[in-house]
């Protein structure tokens, strides 16, 4: 976990909204999904295609 994920629950302990702090940490520590690297564009194209037909 990255360290300043990881200082945010221990704050939230401290103030009683773990669970809270546990979704927005996890939702922070992926990769954006929307995102597309230029050197994978076009099979994430090709992708895409096989489901708008």
């Amino acid at each position: 976990m990255d360290p300043r994920l990881a200082r945010m629950v221990l704050e939230a302990q401290k103030h009683g909204c773990v669970r809270e702090a546990m979704i927005i940490t996890s939702a922070l520590s992926i990769q954006d999904p929307r995102e597309r690297p230029m050197d994978k564009q076009q099979a994430s194209d090709e992708k895409h295609r096989r489901f708008h037909r």
